[in-house]
């Protein structure tokens, strides 16, 4: 580096690996609040490919877009035979209105503890790797966000001060604050604030919010879970699944 006529040389040992993680995610949404389902929301446990079209399940699971339109096939077209999860896992209650629905197995699990300490417990790692993988946080919502994006107004970390929309975005998407979805997102959001799922919101993957108020699913909002998604997005080169890490410098 240079600065006038003053240089200094830095000699820096760096690793490049990537990131390996086995997603332990409780359900398709899973929250530390209270739920409310409103309208035709959709929340399915099911796991689905990671080819799944955006717009597919809005209508709930049979017919014409629907998460599992060809019943007749082995697997249905757009869900896999490994199992599902809770559509909804929460620690508190969930409220349905209108023609909203869960699906899964089972499709709600409700007052239950253990909620996650941060991202880094369904990823399988240490807070501090997390946060050195996750790198700097940005304070704006990208536009066009993909790897992994951490969004902080303060710097301060989990106190849940930010606030910010979703655009269309692909990977790890960590909130601190609050989050309201309104587009189409591919891999795993966690939100430490309060959420609200808009109808025009489209998750395939999964999604987790702690908050401290009532989690707004309104009609139209869809969530599919896949763990195939998760795993493509958030660790892949498409998602930027890899960062360099500092091992020591020294100025020579």
């Amino acid at each position: 580096g240079k600065v006038g006529g003053v240089s200094r040389t830095l000699v820096a040992e760096v690793t490049w690996s990537p990131v390996t993680i086995t997603p332990n995610i409780k359900g398709g949404l899973t929250c530390a609040q209270d739920v409310k389902f409103n309208g035709n929301a959709v929340a399915c446990g099911f796991d689905h490919r990671v080819s799944t079209p955006v717009g597919t399940g809005a209508a709930g699971r049979a017919g014409v877009g629907g998460c599992a339109e060809n019943l007749a096939a082995v697997p249905p077209r757009w869900e896999l035979s490994t199992g599902s999860i809770p559509g909804i896992w929460s620690t508190s209650t969930i409220n349905f209105g209108g023609n909203s629905a869960a699906y899964g197995t089972p499709a709600t699990s409700v007052s239950n503890a253990g909620f996650y300490a941060g991202p880094w417990e369904i990823l399988g790692m240490t807070k501090a790797q997390f946060y050195a993988w996750a790198g700097s946080p940005s304070s704006s919502m990208p536009a066009s966000p993909s790897g992994v994006t951490y969004l902080d107004n303060d710097g301060t970390k989990q106190n849940s001060s930010g606030s910010w929309s979703t655009t269309n975005g692909t990977g790890l998407l960590y909130a601190d604050g609050d989050l309201t979805l309104q587009s189409n997102w591919r891999g795993l959001i966690y939100c430490e604030g309060n959420l609200k799922f808009n109808a025009t919101g489209w998750v395939l993957g999964a999604v987790v919010s702690r908050g401290n108020n009532q989690l707004q699913m309104n009609g139209g909002a869809t969530l599919l879970y896949s763990y195939d998604s998760i795993l493509q997005y958030v660790t892949s080169g498409l998602g930027g699944g890899a960062k360099p890490a500092l091992l020591s410098w020294q100025e020579q």
